[in-house]
C-alpha cells in the first residue's frame, strides 16, 4: 500500500505494533480491546519519532479503523 509522505512514519510504527493489543474478559469471552499504547511508545523511541503525539494519534485511527472493519 503507498502511503502518503505525512503518513509513512505512523504506517511504519503501525505495522510493528498492530499485534500489541489489550485484551480483557467480557462477559465469557476475552475481547481484544485496544492498542497498546506503549508499545507504540515505544516503537515510537526507537525509531526516534519527533512528533510523537501526532504519530500516535494516526497509529490509533488506523488501528481502529481497521478493527472497525474487521468487525463489519
Amino acid at each position: 500500500m503507498d502511503l502518503l509522505p505525512e503518513n509513512e512514519e505512523a504506517g511504519a510504527v503501525f505495522m510493528m505494533v498492530r499485534g500489541q493489543v489489550i485484551s480483557a474478559e467480557i462477559g465469557e469471552r476475552r475481547r481484544i480491546v485496544t492498542l497498546s499504547i506503549p508499545a507504540v511508545r515505544d516503537v515510537m523511541d526507537i525509531y526516534g519519532v519527533k512528533d510523537q503525539q501526532r504519530c500516535l494519534g494516526r497509529v490509533m485511527r488506523l488501528w481502529h479503523e481497521m478493527r472497525a472493519k474487521d468487525e463489519s
